[in-house]
């Protein structure tokens, strides 16, 4: 998605109208012209950048592929986003006053609080089968039954994932 100008431009900001900075996730990127298609920045990680020859969005390769006036673009919008966060923030001296910024607001607390309480499903209770009463039988079947959770190899390695995590950063990984 984070290279299609269709999803990115004709979709997400010239119908929705948003006017923020489009940042890939990790290793999401796998070729050069993204930014074209609408993408501000990249995430570090991708693993073909371990050359220099792939690093994506390196200057060089920037200059090379990229169609008039799009890193300005790009780079406008990112540091518009830094310096709403951080009115008085001179970039790139900005590290202590961005760890302490406030990136959200009331308002999108509230809308995220409604969205959730909106968005749950609760089991039908029919014919009063819970609670379980205690002593019952339940048959579970298939293979997230018996599937490996190695804690502490996910502790090691922070992209491990398994049948009940996924690895990245964003991961949350279950105490037992």
């Amino acid at each position: 998605a984070c290279g299609s100008k269709e999803l990115l431009t004709r979709d997400l900001r010239e119908r929705l109208g948003f006017d923020g900075f489009v940042m890939s996730d990790w290793w999401a990127v796998h070729g050069f012209g993204y930014q074209n298609a609408g993408l501000d920045m990249l995430l570090p990680g991708n693993r073909m950048q371990t050359d220099g020859s792939h690093d994506f969005f390196s200057p060089d390769n920037l200059a090379k592929t990229s169609e008039p006036g799009v890193v300005d673009t790009a780079a406008d919008r990112v540091l518009a986003e830094v310096l709403r966060a951080v009115p008085t923030c001179t970039p790139p001296y900005c590290g202590q006053e961005m760890l302490r910024a406030r990136a959200t607001s009331d308002e999108h607390v509230a809308l995220s609080r409604q969205i959730a309480t909106e968005s749950v499903a609760l089991l039908k209770n029919g014919g009063r089968l819970l609670p379980l009463q205690s002593g019952s039988r339940v048959a579970l079947v298939g293979s997230a039954c018996d599937a490996r959770n190695d804690i502490d190899a996910m502790l090691r390695q922070w992209n491990l994932a398994n049948y009940y995590t996924i690895g990245g950063s964003g991961r949350t990984i279950p105490l037992s």
